[in-house]
């Protein structure tokens, strides 16, 4: 459905993206680095009304919001969105990223860190 609405679906979390679809929010990889790359996280509604409509709609009313998620991890989204220092949490720091870790793989840590303004730095 995105390609036939003009769009570019992507399944590595490196790349760049602007809108992130989620059926619902889990905290894993993915979110975070949409979240520190500023993307609109909306919900599936967002492609099927789109694709009824034949273009992209405006993500501002698609916006997936979960009230307990958000308070668990005390983040509201919207806010999000409006933080100009989203993607910079980072910024100015160095890390050094061991291939032993066990929830999330070296790889992802790197582009998580660095996707927040981290640098990474060799052994």
């Amino acid at each position: 459905m995105i390609k036939d609405l003009g769009g570019t679906p992507i399944t590595d979390i490196e790349k760049n993206l602007d809108v992130f679809v989620a059926k619902e929010l889990i905290r894993n990889a993915k979110l975070l680095y949409a979240i520190n790359k500023g993307a609109k996280i909306v919900s599936l509604k967002w492609i099927t009304d789109s694709k009824k409509e034949g273009k992209f709609l405006d993500t501002e009313d698609y916006i997936l919001s979960d009230k307990k998620f958000e308070q668990k991890y005390s983040l509201k989204l919207n806010d999000l969105y409006n933080n100009k220092g989203t993607g910079n949490l980072m910024k100015g720091h160095s890390f050094y990223v061991s291939d032993n870790i066990k929830s999330i793989s070296s790889e992802h840590m790197k582009a998580l860190i660095t996707s927040a303004g981290g640098i990474i730095v060799p052994e």
